[in-house]
């Protein structure tokens, strides 16, 4: 997965407030996720990624490489490791 990004960068990025992107988060409202939320002893946990926020917000996001979807596909098939 990429790098991970705070609410407050997401909230800026976004031009939302950061309540708002973590309602968004919890209520599944963005039509292309962003990251995902968890609840661990009743306090939420926002985890952001910052290729899924480009693509939610329709940045270029970085073709992979010939070589990486090969092993991708061998994976899938059981050829690879």
């Amino acid at each position: 997965m990429s790098e991970k990004i705070s609410v407050r960068e997401a909230a800026e990025i976004l031009g939302m407030s950061q309540q708002g992107v973590r309602e968004h988060m919890k209520r599944n409202l963005f039509p292309v996720p962003i990251g995902y939320v968890t609840n661990p002893n009743g306090r939420y946990q926002y985890h952001i990624y910052k290729n899924m926020l480009n693509k939610h917000i329709g940045r270029d996001v970085p073709e992979p490489k010939k070589s990486e979807v090969q092993d991708i596909t061998r994976k899938d098939r059981g050829d690879g490791e």
